[in-house]
């Protein structure tokens, strides 16, 4: 596949997203003793609507290692969130790459 043509297809995706840029909003949820072994990251849009969720389960019976459950599941949430700026970032990279291209072609 040709890179304008993979350019053109994530471009698609992009346009196609709701628009960002969006943030994670934390809820932890405690058992009945008031510990907290589950949090969620919720990925919300500018208005507040909720578009996914990353989820974990880190009481000492679920994980290993609990902090570090909680601390991938963050990031993996800021990740996801951060992707519809980050792509708009690329992508005005790649125009402006192949403008410069363009440019130096013709010179």
């Amino acid at each position: 596949m040709e890179i304008e043509e993979k350019v053109r297809e994530i471009r698609a995706r992009h346009d196609a997203a709701w628009t960002g840029p969006y943030y994670v909003e934390k809820t932890e949820h405690a058992n009945v003793s008031g510990v907290i072994v589950h949090t969620d990251f919720e990925i919300m849009n500018p208005d507040g609507g909720h578009l996914a969720e990353v989820s974990c389960a880190h009481s000492v019976t679920d994980v290993e290692d609990p902090e570090a459950a909680v601390a991938g599941a963050e990031a993996d949430a800021t990740f996801f969130a951060a992707a519809w700026q980050d792509i708009s970032t690329l992508l005005n990279l790649v125009d402006e790459l192949q403008s410069q291209l363009k440019r130096a072609l013709k010179d």
